[in-house]
């Protein structure tokens, strides 16, 4: 078990925010095939925190456009990375 800085075993919040945030830089660059993985691996960053707020407000965030994004990575990439910048910005907004 690793321990925080502040002797505590359970991450804060904002350590638990920070990471998220860190994180949809990373599917920014590099968008995961599916919203509901990127939304249950933010869920799963602030796991330790007491806000069950915050993570409903995460299970809002439709997750139903991952069939609108496209697979053909060669020819669409541009595209993808464009829906991604708007599905990350959903979530920051929930996550800020």
């Amino acid at each position: 078990s690793t321990t925080c800085a502040s002797g505590s075993s359970k991450p804060s919040l904002a350590q638990g925010v920070r990471h998220c945030l860190m994180y949809l830089q990373l599917c920014e660059r590099e968008p995961p095939f599916s919203v509901r993985w990127a939304r249950d691996h933010l869920r799963a960053l602030l796991a330790g925190s007491s806000r069950l707020d915050l993570l409903a407000l995460l299970d809002a965030v439709p997750t139903d456009v991952a069939h609108s994004i496209p697979q053909d990575l060669s020819a669409l990439a541009a595209e993808r990375k464009i829906l991604w910048k708007e599905i990350c910005q959903d979530f920051r907004d929930v996550i800020k």
